[in-house]
């Protein structure tokens, strides 16, 4: 399922000799948000979620926190905690999705339906576990967590990962008999920088999962390892989600009062990397309202995916940029031309 903003990716690659001479392209509104500029924040929020399907918790939850910022309201611990985890178990399925119909079909084989729709079943049973009404609102929404519920949902998401190793030992072995000997040199983490509102994608090459390779040093990775690296990155998703249900208590809403004007900035974890709202609000209405995501980071022009590509020493350009875009996964559709006499 891709999102309804249009967006499309073209990467364009030189076939003649191992260097493939990326270039990439991006098609579609470049601020699908503005649209919705105007509106209040209560119904901004809410439509956010229809705009982007793939990862419609991580956006509202990160337009919410932008908001708040904004109109300087502080939500109490448990708000925060509760929004964390339904995110975080969003984050989980998508992992899930991957390595389960993703990936496998780059290597031709069928995917695994069954631990996709397992996990997707627990994700939105967390959120009914923890809200009983609408979640999505300025300074939180009643809680009112069913233990057993929450229990469940818990149980199938653990399991819906443990359910995927298979095939991600599958997958680890593909890449490593196919591009064994390709590596990769990561950029490192993007750190504190995506919390500062002057940084726009293509100032850094830095990219944002697997949380094991999110660090500073520049460090070469086979292509394998880094498929290796994101069940890793799964479990990581899981632990901190379990991390935040233990921090779950009956909490009440603040009260949506604050200064009549400002600007704010939201974050979110999704599979793919942190994703930020950045909106301005005055007297509760939007008035500018745009977000970057881990697509925006890794396929800007001069981003990840470029300076990975740029890096391969291989004939086998086509299967190796496929497995490169696919491990930093874009949220659109990214097309591969590879340009059989380039400079003839």
């Amino acid at each position: 399922m891709r999102g309804i903003d249009s967006r499309s990716y073209v990467l364009r690659l030189n076939a003649d000799g191992c260097h493939p001479s990326p270039s990439l392209v991006c098609r579609g509104p470049e601020n699908v948000l503005s649209v919705l500029n105007g509106r209040r924040v209560e119904d901004g929020v809410k439509l956010a979620g229809l705009l982007f399907p793939i990862c419609p918790r991580a956006h509202q939850s990160a337009a919410l926190r932008a908001a708040e910022a904004a109109m300087g309201i502080n939500i109490n611990p448990g708000q925060a905690a509760a929004r964390q985890a339904i995110v975080l178990a969003e984050a989980i399925a998508a992992c899930v999705w991957r390595s389960a119909l993703d990936w496998p079909r780059l290597m031709g084989e069928p995917g695994l339906p069954e631990p996709v729709r397992r996990a997707r079943a627990a994700s939105d049973g967390l959120v009914r576990a923890i809200y009983p009404g609408e979640w999505a609102r300025p300074g939180g929404a009643r809680l009112s967590p069913n233990l057993a519920e929450l229990r469940q949902a818990r149980s199938e998401l653990s399991a819906s990962v443990n359910q995927i190793l298979a095939m991600e030992a599958r997958i680890i072995a593909h890449t490593e008999a196919c591009l064994g000997g390709v590596q990769l040199e990561t950029c490192g983490g993007l750190g504190d920088l995506i919390g500062d509102t002057r940084f726009q994608p293509g100032a850094s090459r830095a990219e944002e999962t697997p949380l094991s390779f999110n660090h500073g040093e520049r460090a070469a990775v086979h292509v394998w390892e880094w498929f290796a690296a994101q069940i890793d990155h799964a479990f990581a998703l899981l632990a901190e989600m379990l991390a935040s249900l233990e921090a779950l208590a009956d909490d009440t809403p603040m009260p949506v009062v604050g200064r009549p004007a400002g600007s704010g900035i939201g974050i979110s974890m999704t599979a793919r990397g942190r994703l930020r709202h950045l909106m301005s609000v005055d007297a509760g209405i939007i008035t500018n309202w745009r977000s970057t995501a881990p697509t925006d980071w890794n396929f800007n022009a001069d981003g990840p995916v470029i300076h990975y590509l740029q890096s391969l020493d291989t004939d086998r350009v086509r299967e190796a940029a496929r497995w490169v875009i696919a491990a930093l996964d874009p949220c659109a559709p990214c097309e591969v031309q590879v340009l059989e006499h380039a400079h003839a």
